[in-house]
């Protein structure tokens, strides 16, 4: 297969990826953006700094923003501030209830996809990835 097609075919899976997250996303009853909150603040535990939500997902300040500023209003996590600019991320246990609900579930079925990949299926594709991201982040320079 000639380079540009792979490219075609590589842009289009990443695509349809993207999509399929979306689709959870609409299934679950909850906007992309929080979802990626919640997801992060699955990983990263209470006392999230905000600054990770920032950098995890490349999401603009002012969409993290407006997901942080509605997950409050649900009543699922609050801001403290810390030194500095800093803040902190706290889920409360409506919080803590909708991030099982969302990322949990989410989380889950990704694993559920990994433990079907053999252990060197998954290595290989973590290599994969981590090259391609440096190489790619090396080429951005250059723009």
């Amino acid at each position: 297969m000639e380079l540009t097609q792979q490219l075609h075919q590589i842009n289009t899976l990443l695509a349809e990826i993207d999509a399929a997250y979306h689709q959870a996303a609409v299934r679950l009853h909850i906007a992309d953006s929080a979802l990626a909150v919640l997801y992060i603040l699955r990983d990263a535990g209470d006392g999230c700094p905000l600054r990770t939500v920032y950098r995890q997902y490349g999401m603009s300040k002012q969409t993290v923003n407006s997901a942080l500023r509605k997950l409050e209003e649900d009543g699922c996590l609050f801001l403290e501030p810390g030194p500095g600019r800093s803040k902190t991320l706290h889920l409360t246990a409506t919080g803590k209830q909708r991030v099982e609900g969302t990322a949990g579930r989410l989380q889950a079925a990704e694993r559920r996809v990994f433990e079907r990949w053999t252990p060197e299926d998954r290595a290989a594709y973590v290599r994969l990835l981590k090259k391609y991201r440096t190489d790619f982040q090396q080429e951005l320079q250059g723009l």
